[in-house]
């Protein structure tokens, strides 16, 4: 089971710091970069001081193309690469003689970077079974995988896929767009999934029968096929998709990279985060001010603890700086990982899970009936909603 950064968003040096001290520290074991944030000479000099900070680190970029099929972006670095598309690609922009002409560029320049694994470009796809881009993204990634094969340099290929959150939720659609990956010929070593989140609001709840196909997405292309999957921009909800069958899962120092949204990329997007807290017990982070000032007032500081270095007392908000923080949430994932990974087997794999839910929920409970008030929601009500969406999970694939 492995965490990996998803870098973004920079202030000053912060974004090389922070990527090079996790890799160093071993709280993440590789990254994926994103080319929207760095000019092109900065990108390779970040890959570079990754792999020194870390030789054996997982390093990928992202090369976002699916930015170029959205009106009205935020200006960003990716029109400075020689790949990235100069106007707004819509669905017929992708004609037999335009579409292997992109994915060359794209992946041609990948083999000259000093990254471990190539990423395909791809498009999002709003509805798995009724619209053009998802006929464009298999037909992107039937384009990679040939040209991967004819051109590639030894590097594993990553087929990527950009889901829109209410297009997991139609079960048989899902499935039926499964089947026709398993069968890529040649075949990728693997997928690089994105959920595009409906909500653009920091939140852990998941669309139930979503979150629960997610799983099955999973489990049945990692665990039952062997491919490789890494899930980015998950957050707490990628120990789930860990115990389900992904290889890794990602994400970052910002809101914006622990959940993916269109939002991002619109030029209002974008202002200071408030301070939080990760509680791996209640699989969430918390504000500081005044959901854990509260909950240490009320004698429960150390139950909503990840036990880790940076939270052994209560933080100073004032010191709790964003390279603290990341570290702090990093590290609690990685506890929360090393507690499911202990299961030898998916069913005590979603066993360890649940039995960690439960515990959430009965804490958040606890919490609740102190008073303790809360900004959006009650304290681990996400996690009933992750045991529905679990069950269904489960019911599926009868583990």
């Amino acid at each position: 089971m492995t965490l990996f950064a998803q870098h973004g968003s920079r202030r000053g040096g912060v974004t090389s710091t922070i990527l090079v001290d996790g890799l160093r520290q071993g709280l993440v074991t590789g990254a994926i970069f994103s080319p929207a944030n760095e000019e092109p000479d900065a990108l390779d000099t970040l890959v570079s001081d990754c792999h020194e900070a870390s030789p054996t680190a997982e390093l990928m970029i992202d090369p976002q193309v699916y930015v170029a099929t959205l009106s009205g972006t935020r200006d960003t670095k990716l029109k400075k690469y020689p790949w990235f598309p100069t106007k707004v690609l819509k669905p017929a922009s992708f004609t037999l003689r335009a579409t292997p002409k992109l994915v060359g560029a794209v992946l041609d320049w990948q083999y000259q970077r000093g990254v471990t694994t190539v990423v395909t470009p791809t498009v999002p796809i709003t509805a798995l079974d009724a619209e053009p881009y998802s006929q464009i993204s298999y037909m992107m990634a039937q384009e990679s995988c040939a040209h991967h094969a004819e051109q590639g340099v030894g590097k594993p290929l990553l087929v990527t896929l950009l889901i829109r959150e209410d297009a997991l939720q139609r079960t048989e659609a899902v499935r039926e767009f499964v089947d026709r990956l398993r069968v890529l010929d040649p075949a990728p070593a693997g997928f690089y999934v994105i959920v595009e989140r409906l909500n653009p609001g920091y939140s852990q709840i998941f669309e139930e029968r979503a979150l629960a196909n997610l799983l099955w997405c999973c489990h049945i292309l990692g665990t039952l096929d062997g491919f490789r999957v890494v899930v980015g921009y998950t957050d707490l909800v990628g120990v789930l998709a860990q115990a389900a069958g992904a290889e890794a899962t990602a994400c970052g120092w910002h809101q914006s990279l622990r959940s993916f949204h269109r939002q991002r990329w619109m030029p209002s997007f974008g202002r200071t985060p408030r301070k939080r807290f990760t509680s791996m017990p209640l699989f969430d982070s918390l504000l500081i001010n005044p959901e854990v000032l509260a909950v240490s007032h009320a004698g429960l500081f150390e139950r909503i603890r990840s036990n880790t270095a940076n939270d052994t007392r209560m933080p100073d908000e004032q010191a709790w700086t964003l390279t603290t923080s990341t570290m702090h949430h990093w590290a609690s994932i990685g506890r929360g990982l090393t507690q499911v990974q202990a299961g030898k087997t998916p069913t005590e794999r979603m066993e360890r899970v649940e039995d960690l839910l439960r515990r959430g929920i009965a804490l958040g409970k606890q919490i609740e009936n102190k008073g303790i008030p809360f900004e959006q929601r009650s304290p681990a009500s996400h996690l009933e909603n992750w045991r529905r969406s679990i069950k269904l999970f489960r019911d599926a694939v009868r583990i």
